[in-house]
């Protein structure tokens, strides 16, 4: 008997460094992700443990895709600490978390743990 594999984690982020270092991060740690560059390729994106979005490099879309988003899966935002206005944009749209980009790195793994309904937050 073979066990099925857990959903991904979904990734909604057009930088290409960024979508590297969660690659990385999540192969590291035997998490699957699934990157997707624009809000408009969440329609076609089947099931997921949870969702990852990138506030800034994703564009307005995203910002406009996170209600529904955050009703159907964890969603946890990351933009540039200076951005007040995407942090509280996001929270506002039902995201759980909202974290400075300039602490991704170093929460990342937490955060793909929790996206993957690994840990409480």
């Amino acid at each position: 008997m073979t066990m099925a594999a857990a959903p991904p984690i979904l990734v909604l982020v057009s930088d290409l460094f960024f979508r590297a270092k969660i690659e990385a991060t999540a192969r590291a740690a035997g998490r699957a992700v699934r990157c997707v560059a624009d809000a408009s390729s969440l329609a076609e994106a089947d099931a997921w443990s949870g969702c990852l979005v990138d506030l800034e490099s994703a564009g307005a879309a995203s910002l406009r895709a996170l209600p529904a988003i955050a009703a159907r899966t964890t969603t946890i935002a990351f933009a540039s600490h200076g951005r007040a206005d995407l942090f509280a944009a996001a929270r506002a749209a039902g995201c759980r978390e909202v974290v400075p980009r300039s602490a991704l790195g170093e929460q990342l793994p937490a955060l793909l743990a929790r996206l993957a309904g690994e840990a409480a937050t």
